[in-house]
């Protein structure tokens, strides 16, 4: 019995997400600065992690970016992202995620900074977890010399209403107007 409620306090303790959050970019539209020919923004929304299927951007290093527009606003906790395994692995290193409202592709005004992806071999996927931001939508900026390869991202939050963007719990005043934070849609 002991051994029991170990294992169970061993995997509440890892799991990063809140139980009731759901991935967010299932229902979302991805888009990106160019195709690299049919290897298209939204095969990173498709729901397969199978790192030999992914999105890539014929542009490349800054220029490069992936855009999720999602149907509306969120309150953000977990982002995940697959890597491409077939090839070209470190071509994701230095990529930056950010969160905001109403992201347009390269322009990050106004934007929360998530954090870079620090590129490691072998490694299937990337979390960013903690975040805690509200946004309507979630870019991953390309960084060095290559072009941007995605196999898979994950968003994962809650949907929520009448929230000003991007905005993290840790940064509210009382007198914020921000009440209504946490009510569902």
């Amino acid at each position: 019995m002991r051994l029991a409620v170990e294992t169970l306090v061993f995997t509440v303790a890892f799991y990063t997400a809140n139980m009731e959050d759901i991935n967010l970019a299932l229902d979302g539209k991805a888009s990106q600065v160019d195709d690299y020919g049919t290897f298209t923004a939204s095969i990173a929304i498709d729901g397969n992690t199978n790192g030999n299927f992914y999105s890539h951007t014929g542009l490349k290093g800054l220029k490069a970016w992936w855009l999720l527009t999602l149907k509306s606003m969120a309150l953000i906790r977990e982002i995940k992202i697959y890597n491409r395994m077939n090839c070209c692995q470190h071509r994701i290193d230095g990529a930056t995620v950010w969160i905001g409202d109403k992201l347009t592709g390269g322009n990050y005004e106004g934007a929360a900074k998530v954090g870079t992806v620090k590129y490691e071999e072998g490694e299937i996927y990337y979390i960013f977890s903690g975040i805690s931001k509200a946004g309507s939508s979630v870019e991953i900026q390309g960084a060095g010399t290559e072009e941007l390869q995605l196999t898979e991202v994950q968003v994962y939050g809650e949907y929520v209403k009448n929230v000003p963007c991007p905005i993290s719990l840790e940064d509210l005043d009382p007198g914020v107007m921000c009440s209504s934070l946490v009510e569902k849609i």
